[in-house]
């Protein structure tokens, strides 16, 4: 990916994937995949894949904050490209 373009990984931490997950009315039609509680499937999903992510990531954009922050985190990002 990193050849083919400009990788950002939007990082969120557990909780707030939870929480946006149960801000959305669908998120009791989702199954689990596992079994686990959601937060314990997105904790370890998380605690799997964050380190490919950062690996193959040019840039690491904190993604816990409000919607407004993190497009104006890219956005400097990519002016100063």
């Amino acid at each position: 990916m990193k050849n083919n373009g400009i990788v950002f990984y939007l990082a969120t931490s557990a909780e707030t994937v939870v929480a946006r997950l149960k801000s959305n009315p669908a998120v009791s039609q989702r199954p689990s995949l596992t079994g686990l509680s959601i937060t314990e499937e997105i904790t370890g999903i998380i605690k799997e894949r964050d380190p490919l992510y950062h690996e193959s990531a040019h840039y690491v954009i904190d993604a816990n904050k409000e919607k407004h922050e993190v497009l104006q985190q890219i956005y400097a990002l990519c002016i100063s490209l």
